[in-house]
């Protein structure tokens, strides 16, 4: 039985909404060079119209996400959304996130090594703001509180996707990406 439907922006989606997991039972990332690359065409054409139009934005459906609400006590709202459908985007766009933060963290190694204080503490604070809003939540553990990753994946695949999120700025990750 559907409770309720909304249409929502991703932003919005990862960073408004309890963490997402994906149950044991879906599918592991599957997504080949065929459906990153369109994937990436997508977001580049979207970025393009929105530099040379600031008119007139027109939004744009990346797909449906189908998810279920379970009780998770220690989360920020006490659920936890089982993703039943279009876990292979949400995983794409995190990781599209991740290769966003690995420039930033290039952008602020080479302002630091030039001198450019300005740009060193602008690419940090993106690069922190972008990493707290769409990788982490905070989970009350005993009286403490962890950090924990926004999405988790299907057991095949979210040691990999775990290490990948946590290890942003390592020689491994930027190979990986």
């Amino acid at each position: 039985m559907i409770q309720t439907t909304e249409s929502i922006d991703f932003g919005r989606l990862i960073t408004g909404h309890s963490p997402f997991s994906v149950p044991k039972y879906q599918r592991a990332y599957a997504w080949d060079e065929d459906e990153v690359t369109e994937y990436l065409d997508d977001m580049e054409r979207l970025y393009r119209d929105r530099v040379n139009s600031s008119e007139n934005r027109m939004p744009h459906f990346f797909g449906g996400l189908v998810s279920v609400r379970r009780f998770a006590s220690g989360t920020p709202h006490g659920y936890i959304h089982d993703v039943v459908d279009g876990q292979q985007r949400l995983a794409t766009f995190m990781i599209t996130i991740c290769a966003i933060l690995e420039g930033l963290k290039i952008i602020e190694q080479k302002a630091t090594a030039s001198g450019d204080a300005g740009a060193t503490d602008d690419a940090k604070i993106e690069r922190e703001k972008t990493e707290t809003n769409y990788f982490f939540y905070l989970e009350g553990v005993g009286r403490q509180t962890q950090k924990r990753l926004r999405l988790s994946l299907s057991k095949a695949d979210n040691k990999y996707f775990e290490d990948l999120m946590r290890n942003i700025g390592d020689a491994r990750t930027k190979k990986n990406l």
